[in-house]
């Protein structure tokens, strides 16, 4: 992970996606590492369409979240509803130490 600059304990990818948002709208994060943490937060397959429609979507968001157009937690909530569409058995809830 690059986007996270402490270290983390999360209950899931929940926490870890608002944080790194919040990098992204600190400016300590590019949105290409904030949208490549995010995609490996979530670690799921996808097609080579649904991954181009994906990064599409990750950099329009950020962009609104960059500008300060929405709220980290805001983005956070939108891009989980959207990531929860192609993972058939919902979101994996695991404990991650992130340094």
């Amino acid at each position: 992970m690059t986007a996270i600059p402490a270290t983390l304990t999360a209950a899931g990818q929940a926490d870890a996606v608002e944080i790194t948002l919040a990098g992204l709208r600190q400016h300590t994060l590019t949105e290409t590492e904030t949208r490549d943490d995010i995609l490996l937060l979530f670690d799921i397959d996808l097609t080579v369409e649904q991954a181009r429609r994906m990064s599409g979507y990750l950099s329009r968001l950020l962009s609104t979240v960059r500008a300060g157009d929405m709220s980290a937690g805001e983005a956070a909530r939108d891009i989980r509803q959207v990531m929860s569409t192609f993972m058939p058995d919902g979101p994996v809830q695991y404990e991650m130490n992130l340094t």
